[in-house]
């Protein structure tokens, strides 16, 4: 018989924990989303986001089309893809975010999927080298949401209304 192969990204997010650790074997392809580091790169295709991680560089890049080839394994909240390999198609732009509200993120429902939310700026604080932090208000509710480029100087967002896109 055959082995299983997973193709698309919604098949391993509907995994449970026990299946996507028996190690799965999958070929998805679709665009790197976001990366956090080696262990947490971010893939999308046309039906969700799954994350992957990689032994050791080199990473791929925001933008880059792949096929990547690994095993499931379970991660922190969702299933993923365990130590990978991946080959680079080449660049696509970004897929579009999720519209989403407050409660949607409060209560994890599109959790590691890339997300377009929208509100009122209360601060932006620069945190660590190259990174910086926005309190958006959305609704009588604020989030935090964390960027990886730090805000430039003078950059006049608070009390302005943003469309922000990136990762849940």
């Amino acid at each position: 018989a055959q082995e299983r192969v997973i193709t698309r990204a919604i098949e391993i997010r509907a995994l449970s924990p026990a299946e996507a650790d028996s190690g799965i074997p999958v070929r998805l392809r679709g665009v790197v989303v976001f990366i956090e580091g080696i262990s947490a790169i971010f893939l999308q295709d046309e039906t969700s986001t799954t994350f992957f991680r990689v032994r050791t560089p080199p990473m791929p890049a925001v933008g880059d089309e792949i096929v990547l080839r690994g095993k499931t394994r379970m991660g922190l909240y969702l299933p993923g893809v365990d130590y990978s390999t991946y080959e680079v198609l080449g660049q696509r732009s970004l897929p579009p975010g999720i519209p989403v509200q407050y409660d949607d993120l409060h209560f994890g429902r599109f959790h590691y999927q890339r997300v377009t939310a929208e509100g009122i700026v209360r601060s932006v604080i620069p945190v660590d080298p190259g990174k910086g932090l926005i309190r958006l208000a959305m609704g009588s509710r604020v989030i935090d949401v964390r960027t990886e480029t730090p805000p430039p100087p003078g950059h006049g967002l608070v009390d302005c209304r943003v469309r922000i896109t990136g990762l849940a």
